[in-house]
């Protein structure tokens, strides 16, 4: 129905229906909980406008983690979302960040146990490198220098926040 209480200019010609805040699972037949936007998920004016959690491609990564670090959700993808490497005392993160990802934040964290997290910025000092890969997409790569290599396990986690 593409007219009051509905946005009118989501009619088909042009605009979509986006939620306004689907992170917070709205109810989806109230208008209200609707808003006329651009169908890019990546534009700047209208943020991620999919649903975070949907994984259409089936590659392990939901539609929120994809718009945050430049990859389609409509197509599969096979690498991680980060990259972990140990060099002497060091460990090398490296991942991808879409800068026209609005409103997204991304945040690596690390833990010993996989039930209390951290960020990496408590594990020692960090150096960060960005490379511009496209006009949107940069790599970041960090290094965490001088890592206590005496802690047998130690997992790392790419997260996003919205």
């Amino acid at each position: 129905d593409d007219k009051d209480p509905w946005p009118e200019s989501a009619d088909g010609q042009g605009q979509a229906l986006a939620l306004i805040n689907p992170l917070t699972q709205p109810d989806t037949g109230n208008p209200n909980n609707w808003t006329a936007a651009d169908p890019n998920p990546s534009s700047q004016i209208n943020g991620f406008t999919g649903e975070p959690m949907k994984d259409s491609d089936l590659d392990g990564l939901n539609a929120l983690i994809e718009y945050a670090i430049g990859t389609s959700d409509q197509s599969y993808n096979d690498s991680s979302p980060l990259s972990v490497n140990l060099t002497d005392s060091n460990i090398v993160l490296s991942h991808t960040i879409d800068k026209s990802a609005v409103g997204i934040q991304l945040i690596i964290e690390t833990s010993t146990n996989l039930e209390e997290w951290n960020t990496i910025e408590t594990l020692s000092e960090i150096n960060i490198k960005d490379s511009q890969v496209s006009e949107n997409i940069i790599s970041r790569t960090i290094t965490l220098t001088n890592i206590d290599v005496s802690t047998p396990t130690r997992h790392y986690r790419l997260k996003v926040i919205k």
